[in-house]
């Protein structure tokens, strides 16, 4: 037997009734990956001398991008456009990550050390959301 398809009004209730959940889930999602993508700078001394201060400009950017995304939940639109805010932002984190990599020098311990730490993020994300 075929599932029904729900009705226009159904779907708008039904997403109404999710849009709390969608925004406190976006906002831990902002504080924390903003939090760790800037805690984990005290590692970019060890794991990444050869670039670190371009490391260090990525991750303000990455930051900054994520802190706006902690803004935009404050929005009226940003129920509307969820989907699209939280790829792009795991899109922008994922590659801040793959960039720090190409970054690295061949000495350096990040290519293993930020590989490992964007499996364990994407377990984490892929568990969360």
């Amino acid at each position: 037997m075929t599932p029904k398809a729900m009705s226009p009004a159904e779907q708008s209730a039904y997403e109404r009734e999710l849009a709390p959940a969608r925004i406190r889930s976006a906002r831990e999602f902002a504080v924390l990956a903003a939090v760790l993508y800037a805690l984990f700078a005290i590692l970019d001394w060890w794991a990444i001398p050869t670039a670190v201060y371009k490391v260090w400009v990525l991750r303000a950017g990455v930051v900054a991008w994520l802190l706006c995304l902690l803004a935009y939940t404050y929005r009226p639109t940003f129920v509307r456009h969820y989907a699209v805010a939280m790829l792009s932002s795991f899109a922008v984190v994922g590659a801040g990550i793959e960039a720090m990599v190409v970054l690295a020098g061949p000495g350096d311990l990040a290519r293993w050390l930020y590989y490992t730490g964007l499996i364990l993020v994407v377990m984490a994300l892929y568990t969360f959301m």
